[in-house]
Formats: C-alpha cells, structure tokens, sequence
C-alpha cells in the first residue's frame, strides 16, 4: 500500500481508494479469502493517500514483509535468521514504512505459506507456536506436494505456450481437487 505502483495510480485523474474491509463480516471475508488466499485482515495504517483525518481502516493486506526460504535452507540458519529479526525488532522497526510486519505480535501462522521447521523452532521456543499452526503447516506442506506432482505431470506432457498453461491448470485442479483441497487462483 505505499509501492511505486499505489503513488503513481493516487496520482491518476481518478486517484486511489483502498476499500474497507470491517473485520467483523464474516460473509465477505470467507468469500474473499476462497478467491484470494493470501490477503489477511489488517488495520491498514500506513497507506498512499493517508492523512490526518484518513489515518488507518480495516481492510485486508498480505503479511509483509517476509522472508521466504527453500525446504533445503538449514534448520539452524532458519531458526536463527527467525531470532535476530524477531528479538531486533526495536532496533529497526523506524527504518521505513512496514516494518510492523516484523513484529511477533504480528505473525500470520495461519497463511498460505509453510513456515520452515527452523522458523517453528524459534516460535515454539517462544510460547506463540501452538498445535494448531501445526496442523496448518502440514497441510500447507502437504498443498506444496500436491502441487509439485502436478508440474512435474504437466512438464512431461512436453507442451508449450497456451496449451502448457492450460494443461498446467487442469493439471493443478486435478491434483488438488483429488487432495481434498481448494483450487483458488482458478
């Protein structure tokens, strides 16, 4: 909410609007979480266009900043790149715009990303990780599984262009429907 691409759309001749989102309805957050899984709520704070009058609202966001990793990361450096910016916050948190995202209080362990097993470490260690991230973590890893077997399905088809993608979708809808799982993104 505060990218290149917000200032130069608010500078446009119809300008920017971020809609509101109250946390509280519950009918129009599961609809937009089955078609966009990666928003989350938020109380957007820091935002092109804000002022004193229009200064936060309840709306949706995707947690951020984040770190992404491979599977094949370490477990140690995970666990410790996890605790120097978790245990640092205070350090940086006034170094620009988001840094909020990087406080604890502030972790999404219900998003559409699985969390390294060296990130869980750090966050059990600290008493916010719970069984029912773990759960989550499973099938999210689990999700990745599913998908992967259906790349690798649709790169032996040996197709290209819009015949690729189309198999690709097929390919992902199969596999994730065969899984129990939702397709979103469709």
């Amino acid at each position: 909410s505060v990218s290149s691409i917000f200032n130069k759309t608010n500078a446009s001749p119809r300008g920017l609007f971020f809609p509101p989102m109250p946390h509280n309805d519950e009918v129009s957050w599961k609809r937009a979480i089955a078609t966009a899984p990666h928003f989350a709520k938020a109380v957007v704070t820091n935002f092109v266009g804000s002022s004193d009058s229009n200064k936060s609202f309840e709306g949706m966001n995707y947690p951020y900043p984040i770190f992404v990793t491979m599977e094949t990361t370490s477990e140690d450096l995970s666990y410790h790149l996890t605790e120097a910016v978790m245990n640092n916050y205070d350090q940086f948190k006034d170094s620009g715009p988001g840094m909020d995202g990087y406080q604890l209080s502030n972790q999404n362990f219900s998003w559409i990303f699985p969390y390294h097993p060296g990130a869980v470490k750090f966050y059990k260690k600290k008493g916010v990780w719970t069984s029912k991230h773990d759960k989550h973590n499973a099938n999210l890893i689990k999700r990745q599984d599913v998908l992967a077997k259906a790349w690798q399905k649709t790169l032996k088809a040996n197709l290209s262009g819009d015949a690729f993608k189309k198999k690709w979708l097929e390919n992902r809808a199969s596999g994730l429907k065969d899984a129990g799982m939702p397709n979103a993104y469709n």
